[in-house]
């Protein structure tokens, strides 16, 4: 949590358990071994409902700047690692490969394999959210941490992060 510099991957694939174990496709393991060395945290992404393949060439990404006094979030989409200058991120400077978002995305944690009641309580959050209220601004994501008995939010660029918490949830009581 409190992260500052964020790298989002699309992936629709099975996540792993956790990100730094390297247990995904090459491409998506080396720019997230790069994001973590330079002190970016990573995540994977997926648009909610949807678990088919992607067929669009390329590795769509987002990166948010949660510094400062102007946050920012950029999107695009790249051929490999190599083409996504993780250095600019750092830098607070928006790589060449990305174009500057108008508006938040909010990303939802629904990561099973790392905490069942992420799945419980984030699929029914993200899916609502995204059919009722912001349709292309939502992504399930991989686990940001916080509080195991609620539905984690996080909202990027500024970084914000929100729970709703679920009596009884994940606890055999209800």
């Amino acid at each position: 949590m409190g992260a500052r510099l964020w790298l989002l991957v699309e992936y629709t694939g099975t996540w792993p358990s956790r990100l730094e174990n390297f247990e995904l496709p090459q491409e998506i393991s080396e720019l997230v071994r790069r994001a973590l060395e330079r002190g970016i945290r990573p995540q994977l992404i997926r648009r909610p409902g949807r678990r088919t393949r992607q067929r669009e060439q390329g590795i769509r990404v987002l990166v948010g700047y949660a510094a400062g006094e102007r946050p920012w979030l950029a999107s695009g989409v790249i051929a490999g690692p190599d083409d996504l200058d993780l250095d600019a991120l750092v830098a607070g400077v928006v790589p060449e490969s990305c174009i500057l978002e108008d508006e938040p995305v909010f990303l939802v944690c629904t990561h099973a394999k790392r905490n069942a009641c992420c799945a419980r309580i984030g699929l029914p959050l993200a899916r609502s959210l995204a059919e009722k209220k912001l349709p292309d601004r939502v992504w399930e994501t991989s686990h940001v941490g916080g509080d195991r008995y609620a539905a984690n939010l996080v909202c990027l660029p500024h970084g914000i992060f929100l729970r709703q918490h679920v009596s009884g949830c994940c606890t055999g009581s209800g």
